[in-house]
């Protein structure tokens, strides 16, 4: 919850310099004398913003910066980049067309996102009653948004209101008229000396110096447009975006097109509309101005409109590689990946040294697990232009996807190196790092992740699974409802939330979410997620048929699965649920067994503890009879690393009646092992009625390449009973009748 207390802001000393739009530039001696003053103070600029001492040891960080972003060293001001530390005291402002992410050094992901032509000075200070510090932001002027996970205290303060938030996201707009507060998440105490008033979920309060603080249901997730990114389709170094267009540019559509693109990788969206409705007065058939549009509409979820204009750019300039690749990402949005790869490809042919259309190609490769092909497509891309962040970062998903976390964490730095602001990057870090077992920095680079864009849908869904992960479970169905709100149609969140739901058996919720983002996939898939560079193998691997089994629709659940299966036969997840599902069937044993194999053999590494009885034609038992559920288990972790896991059931009930189940899975980089052995024995209801069935089994995987993988099992069985027929009369049956049976086998494929 988040409080604004009644106290007034004071403004702090500011240098010299006035602010305003043309805060950022400055003449050369004034920048010189700048630069002398951070010398004398402290030391060579490039190695000063991470080595910087501060006085009460509090050290907040940039995460990322774009364009303008200054430290006032009274009194002038000293650019700072991305690693260089905060201390107390410090005034911090952007420029036009500029953005920077910082990030608290309180342990619970507290970052603070400025927008362009703002500024804030940050306090930190230790009262000695807590082991922490009370922060204060002052939010002089301008737009911030902010994500605090910390239970402490925070405080941002306005010339208006004041707002200590606890475990809040939200929004604080200091325009010249007052403050608005914008609330994603949590609550908002708003007051000052003329009323007060809660701004909660989903609720606008403002709040000015003379008219009491009011709130009121927006769109608030409008407010953090801003900090969208946008697909980089413009090849070629742009203009800034500040850039004034001299005698020949001004009828050129060229320059306004370019200066657009400039302008839309700085999420100034609006400027960049007003520099393409100006491209199109002056040529209204420009390609590249409709190709941006077709992006900009993509990013506002219009995706019936960005295909419009995406092709009509395409026939426009049908020699432009940017309306090819508009056309590329509008088709992968709505799910034609045969359209988005026939784009891409053709992108190359018109411009074949455009790295950005080498990157997409090998990104669609990448995510039809064509990895040879990806790595190639992507290593063109870097030799066309060695700091491309998005060649570094498919690079980093195909040695991810392949086992290799070490050599995936050095693309994806390096990706973060190249461009701080590529979210996906530092997302695939976070995953990198996971699958290493460094799992606090797995999560500090998550939460970086959706600070540099907290527009992303997928981003919010897999920040929501990480917090479940952590049994934060408010908090990961809070963000996972945002993934939702965010874009409707983006399975991700649906199918996250779908797994979550399953874990707390709330089956009917999870069925509707599960079936929201089955046909958000275009019904193509049993796997609802729409980050496909990510294998995911653990949310690929839930065992959602007890959920369909249990609510009575294995024949919808059946469909789903024979559906998957012929869209996309090498797919494993449609047999993991045919599987599933037959398991709960009469007389479908076989069948059972042969989608139990069909998915092992076609997974590139199993993730999960598999049950030594689920690939037993003939389990002399019924499912409900057992120590566990004849299926794959959905009750799993969703975040991927290296290590072990182990299931455990058991049964023991009269006439002697006793089973034992265990299962254990590990997991390390390249090689998958699972270890299972089932046990259960009875002495029947009668005379001759007992059961005693014992199976092992081991199974062990070895991803060789990025497309191949060694599968081999060693599996025991033993069966010996008596007669266990039911007849129509029960004292028709042998006494003396006896039968065992033991099949030891290797399956290597």
């Amino acid at each position: 919850m988040a409080r604004l207390s009644a106290r007034t802001s004071v403004e702090p000393a500011q240098p010299s310099i006035p602010m305003g739009a043309d805060e950022s530039s400055a003449l050369p001696g004034v920048v010189a004398s700048a630069l002398l003053s951070w010398l004398l103070l402290f030391g060579a600029p490039t190695a000063a913003g991470s080595e910087r001492v501060c006085p009460n040891e509090w050290r907040a960080e940039i995460v990322h910066t774009e364009g303008a972003v200054e430290l006032a060293i009274p009194p002038q001001w000293v650019p700072v980049r991305s690693g260089a530390v905060l201390c107390h005291g410090d005034l911090i402002r952007t420029g036009p067309f500029s953005r920077a992410t910082v990030r608290l050094p309180d342990g619970n992901g507290t970052l603070v996102s400025v927008h362009a032509n703002s500024s804030l000075r940050l306090h930190a200070v230790k009262d000695g009653s807590e082991p922490w510090y009370d922060v204060v932001v002052k939010v002089l002027k301008g737009l911030v948004h902010a994500i605090s996970r910390d239970p402490r205290f925070l405080e941002f303060d306005t010339p208006f209101v004041n707002a200590a938030i606890e475990g809040t996201e939200l929004v604080v707009n200091v325009r010249p008229d007052g403050t608005a507060v914008d609330v994603i998440e949590g609550k908002v105490a708003m007051s000052n000396p003329l009323g007060a008033t809660t701004a909660v979920a989903g609720t606008s309060g403002f709040a000015s110096g003379n008219t009491k603080p009011e709130a009121a249901a927006a769109d608030v997730l409008r407010s953090i447009d801003w900090a969208r990114r946008y697909a980089r389709i413009i090849p070629g170094e742009l203009p800034s975006p500040a850039a004034v267009p001299n005698g020949g540019d001004e009828g050129s559509p060229a320059f306004y097109v370019r200066r657009a693109a400039s302008r839309l990788g700085r999420g100034a969206v609006n400027e960049a509309d007003e520099d393409l409705r100006t491209a199109l007065t002056l040529d209204p058939s420009n390609g590249d101005a409709l190709a941006l549009r077709a992006v900009i509409a993509l990013g506002q979820q219009e995706r019936a409109q960005a295909n419009d204009l995406a092709r009509r750019a395409v026939e426009a300039a049908p020699d432009s590689a940017a309306a090819w690749l508009a056309l590329s990402h509008a088709a992968e949005a709505s799910m034609d990946g045969r359209l988005a790869r026939e784009s891409a490809e053709a992108a190359v042919r018109a411009a074949p040294d455009h790295a950005y259309a080498w990157a997409r190609i090998g990104e669609l490769r990448a995510a039809e697990g064509d990895y040879r092909g990806a790595r190639q497509a992507a290593g063109k891309a870097l030799e066309i232009d060695p700091g491309l962040a998005k060649a570094h970062m498919i690079l980093g998903f195909v040695e991810l996807n392949g086992g290799e976390a070490a050599a995936a964490e050095a693309a994806f730095r390096n990706a973060v190196r190249a461009d701080g602001g590529d979210a996906y990057a530092r997302l695939g870090l976070s995953l990198a790092l996971y699958r290493q077992g460094r799992n606090e920095l797995a999560r500090r680079e998550a939460e970086n992740a959706l600070a540099v864009d907290p527009t992303s849908p997928v981003l919010r869904g897999y920040m929501g699974i990480v917090y479940d992960d952590e049994n934060r479970a408010e908090l990961g169905q809070t963000l996972l409802e945002i993934a939702k709100s965010l874009d409707a149609e983006n399975p991700t969140g649906w199918y996250f939330d779908a797994a979550r739901k399953q874990h707390e058996n709330r089956l009917v919720e999870a069925m509707l979410d599960f079936r929201r983002a089955f046909e958000a996939t275009g019904r193509r898939s049993v796997y609802g997620a729409e980050f496909a560079l990510d294998e995911n193998l653990l949310a690929r691997s839930a065992g959602i048929g007890r959920l369909h089994a249990t609510l009575g629709l294995e024949r919808i659940g059946l469909l789903a699965a024979w559906r998957a299966q012929f869209d996309d036969p090498a797919e494993y997840s449609g047999y993991r649920l045919a599987a599933d599902l037959y398991g709960h069937r009469p007389r479908h044993q076989r069948a059972r067994v042969n989608e139990v194999h069909q998915a092992i053999i076609r997974q590139p590494l199993n993730v999960t503890p598999i049950q030594a009885q689920l690939s037993e034609a003939r389990p002399f038992l019924l499912d409900v009879a057992g120590p566990s559920s004849l299926s794959f288990q959905e009750y799993h972790r969703l975040v991927r690393e290296n290590g072990f896991s182990t299931q455990l059931s058991g049964v023991a009930a009269g006439l002697d009646t006793r089973g034992f189940d265990v299962a254990v899975n590990g997991l390390h980089d390249r090689v998958s092992y699972n270890l299972s052995f089932f046990d259960f024995s009875t002495d029947g209801f009668r005379e001759n009625n007992d059961l005693d069935q014992r199976v092992v089994s081991a199974l062990t995987q070895v991803r060789l390449g990025e497309a191949t993988t060694l599968t081999a099992e060693l599996r025991s069985g033993d069966v010996e009973k008596g007669d266990l027929a039911l007849r129509f009369d029960p004292e028709k049956y042998s006494p003396s009748f006896r039968e065992a049976e033991s099949i030891d086998y290797l399956l290597v494929g």
